[in-house]
């Protein structure tokens, strides 16, 4: 009886560290028809005037909420987040990926941190703007 509350117990570990570990925000040029990143990167070149790229959420499961929300933070030199920006987005709950195009005008180190409506959260990432 231990050993099989000991190998359930490993299964059911495994289960939700695959599923913690498949939540990825990607930073693309664009995005596919497949909802595939193009061009993925995490530093881009923008113009003085600011310049586009997506942010493309792939989560391996239904994300079960009808809006998420990217907050960003510009990291200065010492690492500490500033505050930026909130931005809200409308989402098929049946989607596992959603992407959304974000427009930046500064150049700089910036952490963006995806959460559900509700406030939970789903995934980051850190990207790198730089001027052309």
């Amino acid at each position: 009886m231990k050993k099989f509350l000991l190998i359930v117990s490993a299964l059911l570990l495994v289960l939700v560290v695959n599923q913690s570990f498949s939540q990825t925000l990607f930073f693309c040029d664009s995005v596919d028809k497949e909802g595939n990143a193009i061009t993925p990167a995490t530093s881009f070149n923008i113009s003085p005037k600011g310049g586009y790229l997506y942010f493309l959420v792939d989560l391996g499961f239904e994300v079960g909420t009808d809006e998420v929300y990217y907050e960003i933070y510009r990291v200065d030199t010492k690492g500490k987040e500033i505050y930026d920006r909130t931005i809200y987005k409308e989402v098929d709950p049946k989607a596992k990926k959603f992407s959304h195009q974000v427009m930046f005008n500064s150049p700089g180190k910036y952490n963006i941190y995806v959460y559900k409506g509700d406030g939970i959260y789903l995934t980051s990432n850190s990207l790198r703007i730089n001027l052309k």
